[in-house]
């Protein structure tokens, strides 16, 4: 009978140190809603007034939703995200901090926008 326990007491040991670790769980950050900017403040930071982005988002709107992976942003949060990268001409850090995306969604966007 000793025999089996350790028999059954190996079998333990390969079971355990063949289990993989749990996967993490994907979480997304909430990001601000821009449009809640007052007026003068939105127009800083995205060089537009709110209206003209809406105008400018109803131009490019059939170009610019596809996505049925991940996440779904918005068509507005999209040509933001565009507007206040082209803005700044520069590296694109401002706004994936601003926005909470990486830098290869905003590269993307960027191209669908245009």
């Amino acid at each position: 009978m000793d025999f089996l326990d350790q028999i059954d007491a190996l079998d333990n040991i390969y079971a355990i140190e063949n289990m993989s670790p749990p996967r993490k769980v994907k979480t997304y950050e909430t990001g601000c809603n821009p449009l809640l900017l007052s007026d003068d403040n939105f127009k800083t930071k995205y060089r537009f007034s709110k209206e003209y982005v809406m105008k400018i988002c109803d131009i490019v709107r059939d170009g610019v939703e596809k996505s049925n992976r991940g996440v779904v942003f918005s068509t507005e949060l999209q040509v933001l995200i565009t507007l206040r990268t082209w803005g700044r001409q520069e590296v694109q850090y401002d706004a994936d901090d601003l926005h909470g995306v990486s830098q290869q969604f905003i590269t993307n966007t960027c191209r669908r926008v245009a």
